[in-house]
């Protein structure tokens, strides 16, 4: 009886520990266009032209949105990585992000959750490397989404912005396969205790 509560006590920390995982799909741009992301307006297109890592960024030519949201566990840390590199110039009311935003089941955004971080306030014509830093997901949220852009009302961002080397690394949604070959391992093993007694 006490191997077969160290046995099922073994199981349950595996299946309990999901090792954290990067879960963006295409996170550098890499396939050479956007599959893996979300274009909700603008004109994003990659770019062999400038790259932080790799062969291929996704470069915003005025202003535009990509995102890419994946199921996250509630309560759970979370942490976005990302590279951008802004050109000089750019007039009136304009600005450029990164960020990690948590969305209900719905996929409506949480308001005051997340984290966003605007590079056309740092030093211009470098690339820069930001993180989130642990993001903790809340307890209403089903989906992370990493977001990048460029916005503007009425003026004249500086153009092109190009964005690189996105990551989100956290705790992946088990698996249901895993679930199941859980149960089925726990459920052998309580066979196996009743067969050894009788």
């Amino acid at each position: 009886m006490k191997k077969l509560i160290v046995m099922v006590t073994c199981l349950i920390l595996v299946a309990g520990t999901a090792s954290a995982s990067q879960l963006l799909s295409n996170p550098g741009f890499e396939t050479g266009d956007l599959s893996g992301w979300t274009k909700s307006y603008g004109d994003i297109t990659p770019t062999e032209a400038n790259v932080r890592e790799g062969n291929y960024a996704a470069r915003s030519w005025w202003d535009g949105n990509l995102n890419q949201r994946v199921r996250i566990v509630p309560g759970t840390a979370y942490a976005l990585t990302a590279s951008a590199y802004i050109p000089s110039g750019g007039v009136g009311s304009w600005g450029s992000y990164v960020g990690l935003d948590w969305l209900r089941a719905d996929g409506t955004k949480i308001e005051g959750t997340g984290w966003s971080y605007a590079p056309q306030n740092d030093t211009r014509g470098v690339w820069h490397d930001y993180s989130s830093g642990a993001q903790i997901a809340p307890g209403n949220a089903y989906y992370g989404a990493a977001t990048l852009g460029t916005w503007q009302t009425g003026a004249t961002p500086a153009n092109p912005t190009d964005f690189d080397n996105f990551a989100l690394n956290g705790q992946p949604i088990p698996e249901p396969a895993s679930m199941l070959l859980l149960g089925t391992g726990l459920f052998g093993l309580f066979g196996l205790t009743r067969r050894k007694r009788n």
